[in-house]
């Protein structure tokens, strides 16, 4: 039985970024080929990020992104390079390259465009259909098939014409935003498109955050009988190495009970005739899903991480009020904080519009943002005019006045309603970065 080794680079890429990107994708080029492996697979859009929206309607960008991927051809050897990018002709397309030895051996253009929830691909792309005969290549002596995210979501899609063409792995790269309990639901449909077209698959999905969107990895592999083979991290970025056995396939569809369609065998561009010989075989890694509320938790980490370090924000302030849902906030601010050097700091608001009383547990969430002994972040209580009754500093251990009741504080009108406003003339007033401390994720 042939097996091929092939790597999916779960990579966090940032819109519009393409020297980034394009360093990042060269990086983790050198690591599969090092590794062995026949094919590694890029995200959807890799080159530019996803995803990129108005950016594709800039000629410039679009010419800018062709020269990168120019450059990532270039760069490869007999490791085979699938790719996401934009692909410019008399129109625009979201498209898969597929580079080896140094060149562009041909290229995929997705069939079906997603255009609802937070989709909006109709308005940048036009569907491949009529402009990209599907083809198929050969890599390592096995017929590999290239689809694009939503085309191996329908069940009559790309994935079944190229399986019926002849196709033994399927490959699809992926920019797939996570919402809770998709991953569990987006591996059961892939080890059902496994079984049905008879062929190996393997998906690779993006990671990271970019606006409003979450993508949480976990890219997966599958034996032509749907089993797992693979399964890589959530929420963080991974180089998933796995072995794929590709079995014989031709007996299996020909005593398929459900029929088949009569089709020619696709076109196929040649690329390797054998696999790269292994010197040993790897064990591979199927990582556990994360429980439900884990996973939600490393979303909101991950997004608010992203999205400070994405849009270059270096001062963070959270206003707290002591209720659960600002102390939530904050400990997903001080989770999020690493590797991202930004400055994040909280305040406590009082007024007559947040929950009662002075402490209402408050307090422990600054003994688990601050580690002991660490300097003080401010509290400013308002009463309902928006006069000033208390200002303290948290010093690792306890509350230390400042100011007393009665004192004047310039608090604008409309902070007596708003959080944000008041945590800022928290900071303002009495708070230069040396007062109000970096928040850490220490444990408690």
């Amino acid at each position: 039985m042939t097996v091929l080794r092939v790597a999916l680079a779960q990579l966090n890429p940032t819109v519009g970024d393409l020297d980034g990107n394009v360093a990042k994708i060269l990086h983790t080029y050198d690591l599969a080929e090092t590794a062995g492996c026949d094919i590694v697979a890029f995200p959807e859009l890799a080159v530019t990020g996803y995803p990129p929206e108005d950016l594709v309607l800039k000629p410039g960008f679009v010419a800018d992104t062709e020269a990168a991927l120019a450059r990532i051809a270039g760069h490869t050897g007999t490791c085979t390079a699938v790719i996401g990018y934009v692909d410019a002709d008399f129109d625009l397309f979201n498209g898969a390259a597929v580079c080896a030895d140094g060149r562009v051996l041909g290229t995929y253009r997705k069939r079906l465009l997603p255009n609802y929830a937070v989709f909006d691909e109709a308005r940048y792309f036009t569907p491949g259909n009529e402009t990209d005969p599907l083809e198929l290549y050969v890599i390592g002596g096995v017929k590999v098939g290239i689809s694009i995210c939503e085309d191996i979501w329908s069940p009559d899609g790309p994935l079944a014409v190229q399986a019926n063409g002849g196709a033994e792995l399927a490959v699809n790269i992926n920019a797939s935003p996570y919402h809770q309990g998709k991953a569990a639901y987006r591996e059961r449909m892939l080890a059902t498109r496994a079984t049905d077209s008879h062929s190996a698959l393997v998906y690779v999905n993006q990671v990271g955050g970019q606006d409003e969107l979450v993508f949480d990895g976990c890219s997966l592999a599958f034996d032509a009988d749907g089993n797992l083979l693979a399964r890589g991290k959530q929420f963080v970025e991974d180089l998933l190495i796995v072995e794929v056995p590709i079995s014989a396939v031709y007996r299996q569809r020909l005593l398929d009970p459900r029929g088949r369609q009569s089709q020619l065998s696709l076109p196929a561009v040649f690329v390797s005739a054998e696999p790269v010989e292994q010197v040993e075989r790897i064990v591979n890694p199927l990582v556990d899903l994360m429980d439900p509320i884990d996973e939600l938790y490393h979303a909101l980490v991950l997004g608010t991480r992203d999205y400070c370090a994405k849009n270059g924000f270096g001062d963070v302030v959270i206003a707290l009020s002591g209720g659960i849902d600002s102390t939530i906030v904050a400990v997903i601010a001080a989770d999020a904080q690493p590797p991202h050097p930004a400055t994040v700091r909280a305040a406590i608001v009082r007024s007559p519009f947040g929950p009662n009383g002075n402490g209402n547990g408050t307090d422990e969430v600054y003994r688990y943002v601050l580690p002991p002994g660490a300097d003080a972040s401010g509290r400013l209580v308002l009463t309902g005019t928006g006069q000033v009754s208390d200002v303290s500093f948290w010093d690792g251990t306890e509350w230390t006045p400042v100011k007393r009741e009665g004192d004047e504080v310039a608090v604008p009108d409309e902070a007596v309603r708003d959080g944000v406003v008041l945590a800022r003339t928290v900071v303002d007033e009495f708070g230069e970065p040396g007062q109000l401390p970096t928040l850490r994720a220490d444990e408690p």
